[in-house]
């Protein structure tokens, strides 16, 4: 990937915005997609590229930040299904990581609310 610096070595925060992430190398696929969605404003572009980093980061930190940025986007959307999923997904693997306990403070939030009570009640 050509990234563009600036004069004394520094990268260009703004290059990074620039560049496909489906098109770089694994290493750098993930990482680059984390940073890209955190500038976006548009939900469905922001959740695609935290879909390409939490694929291309399986096991990583990288991943582990995607799913948190998905299960709080998923939420505040009401895309109930979305989260279970994300959050399904986060607790599997990360359950022993230091940020968990934050996830799991919005998941027992979700649980005690009328959206989570409604969704146990469809489970049944």
């Amino acid at each position: 990937a050509k990234l563009v610096v600036a004069s004394r070595g520094r990268i260009d925060p703004t290059a990074l915005q620039t560049l496909a992430p489906k098109q770089l190398s694994r290493i750098l696929k993930g990482p680059i997609a984390l940073d890209q969605a955190t500038a976006l404003e548009d939900r469905k572009e922001m959740i695609e590229k935290l879909r390409i980093a939490r694929t291309a980061g399986t096991g990583t930190l990288v991943e582990e930040a995607a799913l948190r940025k998905l299960a709080a986007l998923y939420l505040n959307a009401g895309a109930y299904e979305d989260y279970l999923s994300v959050i399904s997904r986060y607790m599997r693997a990360f359950a022993r990581s230091p940020y968990a306990m934050g996830t799991y403070s919005g998941f027992a939030g979700f649980a005690a609310s009328d959206a989570g009570l409604q969704r146990r009640e469809e489970i049944r």
